[in-house]
């Protein structure tokens, strides 16, 4: 069994330096690959990011616009599909706190694996945060190993542990305003984990006294072997006695690029032996195969726009390519249709409805663009999708004389066109505010069909 562990600093951007994501997947040469900081938001997932011949895929996305993290887990299907996986953290009484993506757990038997993104140094404000999330994981992981189970973390700490993983350990102290190298929060936490003798740093476990960098800032920096060891594995107790056999720092291998001129993460791989849990046919539920939106069950709603064999064959074609309904650009009637009646789709591949923001603050009352479904459970198919888009941001929006995007704003004068949206140039008087003025059809469009849905339909 061999697992491997990467800060890939942006899924997309990564992948696409390899001929296909499933060949990047591939190069790993791994049962499991846990990838951190990939950067994406589950809007941005591609079928191609989902549908993999060989691997189960699962995320864990950031909530939060001030994080830039998220990890993923890709689970090969015929030697590593876990029985059970956990977006965020584990136990219940930390559920729904993992607000910027940062852990992903999945049960594999012998051993429940922990792919986790630490926070980053960052800024004093963040250090009870950070503090706060050290010891959520440690909690998590000693709840399990208390109850019997194995357990290993794949991760990337953001920092060294100890002096020997970094190669001028004094070069950062007066950085983040430290006296000793050892005087660290995230290392003083990690030295604590070690030492009750129910976890091991997997490389240390192998490898004493021997120089091992993970990380890279400037090709000269690795030229002359200049790093850090920031990615680790670390295993309970039976794991280390019974089950490492090996852990490689694995050099970058992708394509056309010169191994010395990538920089930033190497790749980690931990191998075990006498790995013997029976495989399950399916994945569990949290697998991205089940996510809503690439279920062919979602676009039952072409329905409602397209009637009889024109309805099936569209559905046919969405169904076959795995593309939502606002992506199928080969169909050119579809396209047309909602071009037309200046409609939004959600990610059902349903109109979208128009909202104001209510709370106050700069952007209250600027329209923007939601699902028009009842909120609930994420996992409910019926429910409330995440779709989220400003409404003068979307494609319809025009520029002013100033060549400027122009600004959607609202009649609040009672009479015929109260409650009509119309865009006007954003300066205001003082900075030269142009005389630009557009009704925002596709707007004002969207509001009637909003309205007409709501309406009570003859029995």
């Amino acid at each position: 069994m061999n697992i491997v562990s990467l800060n890939c600093n942006g899924l997309h951007s990564y992948s696409s330096k390899f001929p296909s994501f499933e060949d990047m997947l591939d190069s790993f040469n791994a049962d499991i690959i846990c990838l951190q900081k990939i950067k994406l938001a589950r809007e941005k997932l591609q079928p191609e990011l989902i549908n993999l011949n060989r691997y189960y895929a699962f995320y864990q996305f950031s909530q939060s616009k001030t994080a830039n993290g998220g990890v993923a887990t890709f689970c090969k299907k015929d030697t590593a599909c876990p029985v059970f996986a956990k977006e965020g953290f584990l136990q219940p009484e930390n559920n729904n706190h993992d607000l910027e993506g940062r852990c992903l757990v999945t049960d594999h038997q012998e051993f429940v694996l922990f792919n986790v993104y630490f926070p980053t140094n960052g800024n004093g404000e963040r250090i009870p945060f950070k503090s706060w999330f050290f010891y959520i994981i440690q909690y998590e992981m000693e709840k399990l190993v208390s109850g019997g189970k194995n357990v290993i973390l794949a991760t990337d700490l953001s920092f060294s542990h100890h002096e020997i993983d970094h190669y001028d350990p004094d070069s950062t102290l007066a950085e983040m305003g430290l006296d000793s190298f050892n005087e660290h929060r995230g290392r003083q936490w990690l030295t604590i984990l070690l030492s009750s003798d129910r976890f091991f740093d997997a490389y240390r476990l192998l490898y004493t006294n021997q120089k091992g960098y993970t990380y890279y800032k400037t090709p000269e920096m690795k030229a002359e072997n200049k790093g850090c060891r920031l990615d680790y594995f670390i295993v309970s107790k039976k794991i280390a006695d019974q089950y490492v056999e090996d852990l490689k720092i694995l050099p970058h291998k992708i394509p056309s690029l010169p191994s010395d001129q990538v920089i930033g993460h190497c790749p980690i791989k931990l191998t075990l032996s006498s790995y013997h849990s029976a495989i399950p046919s399916e994945p569990p539920t949290s697998c991205a195969k089940f996510y809503n939106e690439f279920s062919f069950e979602k676009h039952r709603s072409l329905n409602m726009y397209f009637q009889g064999e024109e309805a099936k064959e569209i559905c046919k074609k969405v169904k076959r390519s795995g593309v939502e309904p606002e992506n199928t650009k080969n169909n050119e009637k579809f396209n047309k249709k909602f071009e037309m009646d200046g409609v939004e789709l959600c990610t059902h591949g349903e109109p979208a409805i128009v909202q104001e923001v209510k709370k106050e603050g700069k952007n209250k009352g600027r329209p923007f663009f939601t699902c028009a479904r009842p909120p609930g459970h994420p996992r409910d198919p019926e429910a409330r999708c995440g779709f989220f888009k400003w409404a003068d941001e979307s494609k319809s929006a025009p520029v002013c004389e100033h060549d400027m995007p122009a600004v959607v704003r609202r009649v609040q004068k009672e009479g015929a066109n109260h409650g009509k949206w119309y865009y006007r140039c954003r300066k205001n008087m003082k900075q030269g505010q142009c005389g630009f003025f557009k009704w925002a059809d596709a707007l004002n469009n969207q509001m009637r069909n909003d309205k007409k849905r709501q309406e009570p339909k003859d029995e």
